[in-house]
């Protein structure tokens, strides 16, 4: 039994994880697979537009608010199909902050190019409010030439939640998406490997401890009975 226990153990030490590992990693520097334009500023007229439509679109589609005059601010891809009678029923694809917990919003310019501006926009709750301050993403592209150039947000989400994806409207734009089965497989647990090991231990030790106590038990049985008989008196004529 010791033998046994003690030969799982060492094999689910040495191989504790049985799972497939995909990582494969080199040495050197790391490879981009993806990279931005290098960043231009904004014309004084472009980061005012942005703000003001930021700042519209917070005040509206965000917190509920006259959903009529936000329809206009946002993109095609935003509006996920929606007409403007959808869009009134307030069943958008934009994430919503209750304006009874809305305290105030700051906005600040991370990253533009030509005709794109990603802004990270803090939007602050009240004290005591139920719902937490948040950090969202939003992403802004030009639309229109001369006179006629404005801005439309394109893309809302909290912040670190992923790359841009066109939006999909749901009936509940708080839900939180089933996120995707990991291709690599979740190592066994150790107790799957020591199982099998003990039992198959188990089989093979107990007939060997029967055959070796059978024979200790005969070299003891012949140590005490290997005494001679004295001899038989001689029979009478």
């Amino acid at each position: 039994m010791l033998v046994a226990v003690g030969c799982a153990v060492l094999v689910g030490v040495h191989w504790s994880n049985t799972g497939r590992d995909e990582s494969k990693f080199s040495p050197g520097k790391p490879q981009v697979t993806h990279e931005e334009p290098a960043a231009t500023p904004l014309t004084k007229a472009d980061l005012k537009s942005t703000e003001r439509t930021l700042d519209e679109f917070v005040s509206t589609a965000v917190l509920r608010r006259h959903l009529d005059e936000s329809y206009d601010l946002v993109t095609a891809n935003l509006r996920g199909g929606l007409n403007r009678d959808q869009w009134h029923k307030g069943d958008i694809p934009v994430i919503p902050f209750p304006a009874k917990d809305f305290a105030f919003a700051k906005s600040k310019l991370r990253y533009s190019y030509a005709n794109f501006a990603r802004y990270d926009v803090l939007i602050w709750a009240k004290p005591h409010a139920t719902t937490a301050t948040t950090t969202f993403s939003m992403e802004l592209k030009a639309v229109g030439t001369g006179t006629h150039r404005h801005w439309l947000v394109d893309y809302f989400e909290p912040l670190g939640g992923g790359l841009s994806q066109p939006a999909n409207p749901g009936r509940n734009p708080l839900a939180a998406s089933t996120p995707e089965p990991s291709a690599t497989k979740a190592p066994l647990g150790i107790q799957w490997v020591l199982a099998p090991l003990s039992i198959f231990a188990l089989i093979v030790l107990i007939p060997i401890g029967l055959a070796i106590r059978g024979w200790r038990r005969n070299r003891r049985a012949d140590r005490d009975y290997s005494r001679t008989l004295p001899p038989l008196p001689p029979t009478s004529s």
